[in-house]
């Protein structure tokens, strides 16, 4: 059994990946334990494992330099991977940017990397910004449609955009970096591949397969565009630029 590591971004399933793999009685998997320095990070999945927390064992710790912080990085890696088995949690992009030193430990110790990428940058920011308006990130249960409306900033559209595709572009870097293996949201979403995505990530951890069932759903159903109110004005923003193939699908004149 494999110790490994999921690298994502925002609002690309990882809530539902990891909480689902966390139910594997081989696997243990965390959310983000490197998530912030506050007691808001004990919000995560297996909160008792977070930066936080380790912090916190120790007033000289808690009270250091956020800048000295950093040093405390590796030796808390090493405490989480202690235990035997197949044992891992989740860090997003600018996490890794934040704390470099992730990235070191895992090459010095060979961890297995998962690779979570949404590959629909404008449905991504649509999820986010849906997410930001009703303060719900994940969940177990139905919103209503009805009960979300999103005016999309057209101003700084291509900006976020732009964004989204260097972080995609960055987790292309590191997929090829590393030799473990990359998921794609849009396949994770399909309940006709969701089976055969969780059988390929428990082959690759080498534990016993086991029938998995999705431990969190997809808050709005659909592509996401009803949400939006002023959607002509996003496709006008959008024409001509490289993101405009991303609103073909709606086939609107």
């Amino acid at each position: 059994m494999k110790k490994f590591i999921i690298i994502t971004t925002q609002r690309s399933g990882s809530t539902m990946l990891i909480n689902t793999l966390d139910e594997h009685p081989q696997i243990f998997c965390a959310g983000e334990i490197l998530k912030s320095l506050n007691p808001k990070a004990l919000q995560i999945r297996h909160p008792e494992c977070s930066f936080y927390q380790y912090l916190s064992e120790s007033p000289f710790k808690k009270w250091a330099h956020r800048y000295r912080i950093k040093r405390y990085v590796t030796p808390f890696l090493k405490q989480f991977y202690q235990p035997k088995g197949a044992r891992g949690f989740k860090i997003m992009l600018n996490q890794l940017q934040k704390y470099p030193e992730v990235l070191k430990f895992i090459q010095k110790e060979n961890i297995f990397v998962v690779i979570l990428k949404r590959q629909h940058i404008l449905k991504r920011f649509i999820s986010h910004e849906r997410a930001k308006a009703t303060g719900t990130w994940a969940t177990k249960k139905d919103i209503k449609k009805e009960d979300v409306r999103l005016k999309i900033n057209t101003n700084q559209l291509l900006k976020n955009l732009k964004n989204y595709q260097l972080e995609n572009e960055e987790l292309d870097a590191f997929a090829q970096q590393f030799s473990g293996l990359s998921i794609a949201y849009e396949n994770l979403i399909q309940p006709s591949q969701f089976s055969n995505e969780l059988s390929t990530i428990q082959q690759a951890l080498q534990v016993t397969e086991h029938p998995l069932q999705p431990a969190t759903k997809k808050i709005i159903s659909g592509n996401g565009y009803d949400l939006v109110t002023n959607l002509q004005e996003v496709i006008r923003t959008l024409e001509g630029s490289v993101y405009a193939k991303y609103t073909k699908e709606l086939n609107i004149n």
